[in-house]
């Protein structure tokens, strides 16, 4: 709902002369607007915004003004005379509309019957220019998405785009004018601007893509934000009201369980004179996670212990099998855990993104594992087509959801190893080795009776 303030700029009188009665508007605060300016500003179609500059100077007007209707009320009348209107606070996804005039009475003529009608209920709609400022994720494809799944050590493209808000002459040829855009990363994300520069380019439209200028500026803040400020009147006068792009590459780091949630804030604001835009937008990124919980069954051969030490190798898939290259190897603690972070997924029509987990070394006294671990990863957007969460699935066993933050549980249990009993004492050795020697002795015989014949 709109929230607007009312100003009176001028009284009405009355004036008599050869064509009848007039209406003349008087400045009721010489020291504001002398009687001189309100003449020249009342032809001007952009004086309303003018006197909005001053209107802390001004005293409101106690009216009641309904939300996207400045109505004097019969209940609360007001005199007659000039009125200011100013959009304090706009709707929600609106940027507040252009101050306007209101004049009481209204004189209204209509042409069919030559006749004039005066309105002492004035109605006025002003309008709301809609909050275009958004922030996307490009793929490489072209297409723009508001969140998105990405891995560690990876690269996203960032667009920001939007209508630089509208300013009047007026406000151009104000001392503090100026315009604002930035983007600020989570400082405490491993999120970083792959370049130390960044170009705003401004254009016509939207639809006209007429290229009118372009601005570069450095990144700040170790990398995590960037800052335009326009305060030159004739960029000013030329960009306002128009549209801008900015694209640019974020680094992603090394991502831990602890660094997934602080991937999802990053915003955008546009300002204009330092009131900043009524939304800022916000383009989450997530990441995935496969932990290993490694046992196995202790000396007394009845329960089950933490396995420390034990390494694994998560591989990609290559066609429903296990990919040659390994991605990454670690090992598990104490508590024999291993968490694989900063895992990419998609969710490939309820097929999800399919790694595999290969035992490479167990400990002393277990066997290893016969045959890789399948995990398939399936995303789940949510209602709000943003946020994520993450079903997954156990070398295709029953499909299970994820407790923790999109991360999937693989528990793997090692059986203890085993070897052939030795009996007997060195003669048990001795008669092995002689019939080994027996054995070769008849092999190279038979060779020998071969060539001969």
């Amino acid at each position: 709902m709109g929230n607007f303030q009312l100003y009176q700029i001028a009284s009405v009188e009355q004036k008599q002369d050869v064509d009848g009665i007039r209406l003349v508007y008087k400045t009721t605060d010489e020291s504001v607007i002398s009687q001189a300016d309100l003449n020249t500003l009342i032809s001007k179609a952009d004086s309303a915004s003018y006197v909005s500059n001053i209107a802390e100077s001004l005293n409101p007007v106690e009216a009641q003004l309904k939300d996207e209707i400045a109505a004097l009320e019969k209940s609360n009348p007001i005199p007659f005379g000039l009125y200011l209107v100013v959009e304090e606070e706009a709707p929600s996804g609106y940027v507040a509309g252009a101050p306007f005039f209101v004049q009481l009475p209204s004189m209204e003529s209509d042409d069919e019957t030559s006749t004039t009608e005066w309105f002492t209920d004035v109605v006025a709609h002003p309008k709301n220019a809609s909050n275009d400022l958004t922030k996307k994720i490009i793929h490489d494809d072209g297409t723009e998405v508001d969140s998105d799944t990405v891995a560690a050590n990876s690269k996203i493209t960032y667009k920001v785009s939007g209508t630089v808000p509208y300013l009047t002459e007026g406000e151009i040829a104000a001392e503090d004018a100026k315009i604002t855009i930035s983007d600020i990363l989570n400082n405490d994300s491993t999120l970083t601007f792959d370049r130390q520069n960044i170009t705003f380019n401004f254009y016509n439209s939207k639809t006209d893509k007429t290229l009118l200028g372009s601005e570069t500026l450095g990144v700040r803040e170790a990398g995590k934000s960037f800052t335009l400020e326009i305060t030159d009147k004739e960029k000013l006068a030329k960009y306002t009201g128009k549209y801008f792009e900015v694209t640019y590459v974020v680094s992603v780091g090394e991502i831990s369980a602890e660094d997934q949630e602080d991937l999802n804030v990053n915003t955008a604001t546009i300002s204009k004179n330092g009131e900043a835009n009524p939304e800022q937008p916000e383009v989450p990124v997530y990441t995935f996670g496969i932990k290993i919980t490694k046992t196995g069954v202790d000396e007394t051969g009845t329960a089950s212990k933490a396995l420390e030490g034990v390494e694994f190798g998560l591989y990609p898939d290559n066609n429903g099998t296990i990919g040659e290259t390994v991605i990454v190897t670690d090992t598990t603690d104490k508590n024999g855990n291993l968490t694989f972070d900063g895992l990419d997924a998609d969710y490939n029509n309820g097929q999800g993104t399919v790694y595999w987990l290969k035992e490479e070394a167990t400990v002393n006294g277990y066997t290893l594992l016969a045959n890789p671990i399948k995990v398939t990863l399936i995303p789940i957007i949510g209602e709000d087509g943003k946020s994520y969460t993450l079903n997954y699935k156990i070398d295709d066993q029953e499909e299970a959801t994820s407790d923790t933050d999109r991360v999937a549980d693989v528990t793997v249990e090692n059986q203890k190893g085993f070897s052939l009993p030795a009996t007997g004492g060195m003669g048990t050795y001795l008669f092995t080795i002689g019939g080994i020697v027996i054995m070769a002795g008849a092999a190279f015989a038979l060779i020998a009776m071969k060539k001969r014949a």
